[in-house]
């Protein structure tokens, strides 16, 4: 009863020669960079695999991050994370 990881390596092995090209775009509405208490930031990331060679692979994964704070009384600080991927 192998695994999916272990039936994978079985099949492909476990050396490839990999290109791979990355891509991202940021923004931040953050009121300081240390430590915020107010604004918002986004991200988006994609992640290709080329198949350069006969032993490599073929892949790509998307990623979208997402910040938010915001200042409550007595000087605590709300935040919220959410990351949503697909690959």
């Amino acid at each position: 009863n192998r695994t999916v990881y272990q039936k994978f390596v079985a099949e492909n092995g476990n050396e490839f020669n990999q290109v791979t090209v990355n891509l991202g775009w940021s923004h931040s509405s953050y009121d300081r960079a240390i430590f915020p208490t107010d604004g918002f930031r986004h991200s988006l990331k994609l992640n290709l695999g080329v198949a350069a060679t006969k032993n490599s692979l073929e892949y790509y994964k998307i990623i979208y991050d997402a910040s938010y704070y915001h200042l409550l009384p007595f000087s605590f600080v709300f935040n919220a994370k959410a990351r949503l991927g697909y690959g």
